[in-house]
């Protein structure tokens, strides 16, 4: 995954895809065809496919697709104004953050499942800085989904730790400009733009390990204790926010500094379960 070096234009670009998160989002499926075996003597065709599940799609109606598409591609292109296209019956427009599925390498020939019906994926197009695949679907009148195949569920990313030591499960890390992870700070702009909390148990210094950006993250209350400050556990109900003092950790009180940042991370579902939804940074 790329990541720009024009932090104000990847901000701008974040920001948009948040809120249209927040106000259209929807849970998808992209399916794609791995193989098709046929059987010489019967005839019989045996078709393999990856499903992959993205919780966090934008999901757009088609009149309001016509004016986003125009929007979003103004921020990306940084130019002059680019005309969106008409659109149909039948037709939705799908943002995927790349973010959400780091691993999801669309064609043409995949479809997408959403709210029990299938769209054939009629064109996208792939966003500066790998920031979203923007995806006009085109519903299939008749055709039902159906099950089976390899189901892939994205949650995060592999990444390698940039630190000079090795980083804990539940760690929140940011994305350094080598592509790499250190421990994320709400002390200054460079390392408070949150990519996911650490999912393996501990991942030494140099090697790769999985980041997870959503979803629920489940570790023992010892494990939470050593990055959130607590004694026992996470405060179930309770909102945790990037701490601004020590880097890599997270606190429940949310920095009050002028000049530092408040960064959501989540909010504790139990002791031992937290439900990462991170949010854009606000500098106080």
């Amino acid at each position: 995954m790329t990541y720009p070096a024009n932090y104000s234009l990847n901000q701008q670009i974040r920001h948009v895809l948040y809120a249209l998160k927040r106000q259209y989002g929807g849970t998808v499926t992209v399916y794609q065809n791995e193989t098709v075996a046929t059987d010489t003597k019967t005839g019989e065709v045996t078709r393999t496919k990856t499903v992959t599940l993205i919780h966090r799609a934008v999901v757009l109606p088609v009149t309001i697709s016509r004016e986003l598409k125009q929007s979003i591609s103004v921020i990306s292109a940084n130019k002059m104004t680019v005309m969106g296209g008409n659109f149909e019956i039948g037709k939705r427009l799908f943002i995927i953050e790349r973010r959400d599925a780091p691993n999801l390498v669309l064609q043409e020939c995949d479809w997408i499942g959403y709210n029990g019906r299938r769209y054939a994926i009629e064109n996208f197009e792939e966003y500066e800085f790998d920031a979203a695949y923007i995806v006009t679907g085109k519903e299939m009148p008749g055709e039902i989904l159906i099950g089976g195949g390899s189901i892939v569920e994205e949650d995060g990313d592999t990444m390698i730790n940039d630190n000079a030591w090795a980083i804990v499960i539940g760690t929140p890390v940011y994305v350094k400009p080598n592509g790499r992870a250190d421990k994320a700070g709400a002390d200054i702009r460079a390392t408070v733009e949150v990519f996911g909390l650490v999912k393996d148990t501990l991942i030494p210094s140099g090697v790769a390990g999985m980041i997870q950006t959503h979803g629920t993250l489940l570790a023992t209350m010892t494990e939470w204790d050593a990055v959130a400050g607590t004694a026992g556990g996470l405060t179930p109900g309770r909102v945790y926010y990037l701490d601004a003092t020590v880097a890599g950790k997270m606190t429940e009180i949310a920095p009050s500094t002028p000049g530092q940042f408040v960064a959501r991370l989540g909010i504790a579902l139990s002791a031992t379960q937290f439900d990462i939804d991170t949010e854009l940074p606000i500098r106080l």
